[in-house]
């Protein structure tokens, strides 16, 4: 079975992928104005979100 703080871990990472991705989008679209960019952004900027609303739910630290 998996430990909770391994799962948590897991859920930090991908959180924090979700971040990077965005940043990396937000500045593409802050150069281009690239719409489809912009919603990419944003649909990562929720999944982040949502992942560290999971982390403090569960009594993680974010």
């Amino acid at each position: 079975m998996v430990s909770e703080s391994r799962v948590l871990a897991a859920v930090a990472e991908r959180e924090q992928w979700h971040r990077d991705k965005a940043a990396k989008l937000w500045n593409l679209v802050q150069h281009t104005h690239n719409v489809d960019a912009m919603c990419a952004a944003q649909w990562h900027d929720r999944e982040a979100t949502a992942l560290a609303q999971i982390i403090a739910q569960a009594g993680g630290e974010r």
